[in-house]
């Protein structure tokens, strides 16, 4: 007869075999119910009580799961798996699951699963593709540990290292042109994914756009964007191209309900306005302005009309009565009020997500925003935020931590990073807006004063399960790059990475990170925009 521990500890509940060390641990199957209780946070079961009496037990572990505030249920051995799903089947609290062994789900896990009323997220080593369909379909969100192998730069450089990412994944990027190796993984990854919406791509070739397209059409993609970025190394090859753009531009639309967008830097908008105005254009603005103005002077004729028929009678009504002092209350919708700040009329605060003052609490803040991830926190500024993880890189960009849209967004972290084991380098997002709010203040880094100042080279940087702090070891400003945006890396390649980034900073830190450290990197645009100012330091758990 096997016995089977079960431990409560912070926000997770585990069951595993227990390995007999006493004689009267031995002898714990001749106690009445074969049960013995340890402590307030440990009991030991027989499996055969564990089976026979599953309502008994799921009624007792709701009290202790209640009182300990548990949501994370983690089981080691994949034979318990069904039991123990039976008794937490009906525990609300539950909603994620950790199937620590490494074996492959099977039926009688995937149908336990699928009865599940409050499971959202499952961890495992692996499971069929279609397993992972019908869960995903039941709004269970699937994250699969087993690392696919591969030597293609379109998989390294998107992190596609499990078919989870390649299930889940809303948008990939592509730094550099695709090879047939690279390919072959896009065409896979197609296969295999279900939320595709765009498409980046950096480094532009007509060939490559082409497969792109065959690819797309050939898994029947649908309404996917193609975002072409120009930039000056790419403008006359994106301009030499533009028919044939067309063309697969007019065939995505038709064949995929797809669409490829060229997105073109400021500067060159600016230096090309002119030259993108058509006559057509030019002779449409004009007509345009005529009409306004034939509207305009319509109106004040009407208007001078009407004034004229009645100002007898508006005369006699406002010599009967006082006037009165009109006052005007607008709000603009896209100002963000300070903490202090209050309306004219009601003298009381405006409350938005930029001036409330969050708890540092992960319950709490998991209630308001369910992808928060981690707090951080950076002496002499005004950072000092919950952060969020979205899907992508995009949604947080304009919307809030109350996920109501805002062109200031909210301060993230790349889609593309596992906070469960925290990747080599885990990068972290926000707006350099006017004020003091996202990542505003962290324009104080430049400054000597505060980055010679030891207080201010600690950044706290917490998350559900551990609390760090990471110490500052790089402050720069480089032109617009992706090469600091990597988040896994092979251990040459770490060294070479952190010595590239050491070696930009503007003062020498001395701290020294090896391939065994883990790092955090702050990342926002300077004050002119076409500039990166970035922070990168190492985590130290505490």
């Amino acid at each position: 007869m096997k016995k089977i521990l079960i431990s409560l500890s912070n926000d997770t509940i585990s069951f595993k075999y227990k390995i007999d060390k006493t004689k009267q641990e031995r002898d714990l199957t001749k106690t009445l119910m074969n049960t013995n209780v340890i402590s307030n946070d440990e009991l030991i079961f027989s499996d055969s009580y564990l089976k026979s009496n599953i309502n008994i037990l799921s009624s007792f572990l709701t009290e202790l799961i209640k009182a300990k505030n548990i949501t994370k249920l983690t089981v080691d051995e994949f034979d318990i798996v069904p039991t123990v799903l039976d008794i937490v089947s009906n525990i609300k609290s539950i909603t994620k699951l950790y199937i620590t062994c490494d074996c492959g789900i099977n039926y009688a896990i995937y149908e336990k699963l699928l009865e599940s009323k409050y499971l959202k997220y499952v961890n495992c080593f692996e499971i069929p593709s279609f397993m992972l369909e019908k869960l995903s379909d039941n709004g269970i969100i699937v994250d699969i540990r087993c690392e696919i192998i591969s030597i293609s730069n379109f998989v390294y450089q998107n992190n596609l290292i499990n078919y989870t990412k390649l299930y889940y994944r809303k948008t990939i990027k592509i730094f550099n042109k695709l090879n047939s190796v690279d390919l072959n993984d896009f065409e896979t990854f197609c296969q295999i994914n279900r939320n595709l919406k765009t498409i980046y791509v950096y480094d532009f070739d007509i060939n490559m756009i082409k497969e792109l397209y065959k690819i797309l059409a050939k898994t029947n993609k649908k309404n996917v964007k193609v975002l072409i970025y120009q930039n000056l190394n790419n403008t006359d090859l994106i301009n030499k191209s533009i028919k044939d753009l067309r063309l697969i531009n007019k065939s995505l639309i038709k064949d995929c309900d797809s669409k490829i967008k060229i997105i073109y830097s400021v500067d060159y908008i600016s230096k090309n306005f002119i030259k993108q105005l058509s006559i057509t254009n030019i002779k449409t603005c004009l007509l345009i302005v005529v009409l306004l103005e034939l509207v305009v002077f319509v109106n004040v004729k009407i208007s001078n009309y009407k004034t004229k028929k009645n100002i007898d009678e508006l005369s006699d009504i406002t010599n009967n009565l006082s006037l009165l002092p009109q006052d005007d209350f607008g709000v603009d919708p896209n100002v963000i009020e300070d903490e202090n700040a209050v309306s004219d009329d009601t003298k009381t605060p405006i409350i938005t997500a930029y001036n409330t003052k969050y708890d540092e609490s992960f319950d709490k803040l998991l209630s308001i925003n369910d992808e928060t991830r981690a707090w951080l926190r950076l002496n002499n500024t005004s950072i000092n935020y919950p952060i969020v993880q979205g899907g992508d890189n995009d949604f947080y960009l304009n919307h809030d931590f109350n996920k109501d849209t805002n062109a200031n967004g909210w301060v993230f972290i790349d889609y593309r990073n596992n906070m469960d084991i925290m990747d080599q380098n885990t990068i972290i997002y926000g707006h350099n807006t006017q004020g003091t709010t996202m990542f505003a203040t962290l324009r104080y880094v430049l400054q000597e004063s505060w980055y010679t100042n030891p207080d201010n080279q600690t950044i706290i940087f917490n998350t559900p399960s551990a609390q760090y702090v990471a110490k500052i070891f790089s402050i720069y400003v480089i032109d617009n790059t992706n090469d600091y945006l990597y988040i896994n890396f092979s251990d040459a390649d770490y060294i070479n990475f952190i010595n590239m980034i050491k070696g930009r900073s503007i003062y020498d830190f001395g701290v020294d990170v090896t391939t065994d450290d883990k790092i955090i990197t702050l990342s926002t645009c300077n004050n002119t925009g076409d500039k990166r100012l970035v922070v990168h330091a190492k985590l130290i758990q505490n």
